[in-house]
């Protein structure tokens, strides 16, 4: 690399004097890039790493990359055992892999990088609880107010499919809008066009250690937006056994209500509801 001396020289013949001549000419480094093969890639922590790829470009005939490994682009490598989080990873490309790794510029890009959640598991972990907070009209038909709670310190991520979809029951059309697949700490809101005809956010999560089920029903007889209240569906759980956190949300509620502490199970019978309004 740098800049190099070129030297020909040329033979005395009948008609001509021999000749020397030097050229100086710069040889630059190869550019590489990376182009990872998603833009995502996810897992609950202690599972599997999921398989992830990437192409190469640029390499020159005989050159490689002896293996196929990532990091985050902090250096950290990416295990199962990974801390829960979101990170920025890409291909793991160093001396020690690449054949004449001072020969290239490594390139950089949005597309050398992707995203990985590691989502949270045991322990204290919270599923995403989803809420239908009220509906409005939306010129003749109507739009669903949703929104989601996500206790975590972390971001948990579930993509649109099996584990987080919409809902919609015989007659349903559902015009516009889909959950998120990113669910930051706190609380989010989101927005469903529909035509009034009940559908309902459907979105699975881990809680502690095993996957938990919740929904959230809209229909053109929910509540409001207007009145000043949540919806009188809120949100219920499905085929999970009731995690107990010690806190009840959310406060004031119509008809359900989340009940969150450290106890392994309860029944309607530990239950006690006071001023029922």
């Amino acid at each position: 690399m740098g800049t190099q001396t070129l030297k020909a020289d040329a033979a005395a013949t009948t008609n001509y004097n021999a000749v020397t001549k030097s050229v100086s000419i710069v040889v630059d480094k190869a550019d590489l890039s990376v182009t990872m093969g998603q833009s995502v890639y996810y897992f609950n922590k202690g599972s599997a790493v999921p398989g992830i790829t990437s192409v190469i470009s640029g390499l020159a005939p005989g050159d490689g990359v002896s293996d196929n490994t990532y990091i985050t682009t902090t250096g950290l490598s990416i295990t199962s055992s990974m801390p829960a989080g979101e990170y920025t990873i890409t291909r793991n490309i160093n001396s020690g892999n690449l054949t004449n790794f001072n020969s290239y510029n490594i390139l950089t890009s949005a597309a050398s990088t992707a995203k990985l959640y590691v989502n949270p598991s045991g322990g204290n972990t919270k599923s995403i609880r989803p809420v239908l907070e009220c509906i409005e009209p939306d010129g003749p038909n109507f739009r669903a107010k949703y929104s989601w709670t996500n206790g975590n310190t972390v971001p948990v991520y579930v993509p649109l499919g099996d584990d987080n979809k919409i809902i919609a029951s015989n007659g349903a059309i559902v015009y516009g809008g889909t959950p998120p697949e990113v669910f930051q700490p706190g609380s989010g809101v989101f927005y469903i066009s529909f035509n009034g005809v009940k559908i309902t956010w459907y979105i699975a999560s881990i809680d502690k250690t095993k996957k938990s089920s919740s929904s959230s029903d809209a229909t053109s007889t929910s509540n409001k937006c207007n009145t000043g209240s949540r919806a009188t569906s809120l949100s219920r759980e499905l085929d999970t056994d009731i995690v107990i956190r010690e806190s009840v949300y959310p406060n004031p509620a119509a008809n359900q209500v989340f009940i969150e502490g450290d106890f392994a199970k309860v029944t309607e019978k530990d239950i006690i509801i006071v001023d029922v309004i």
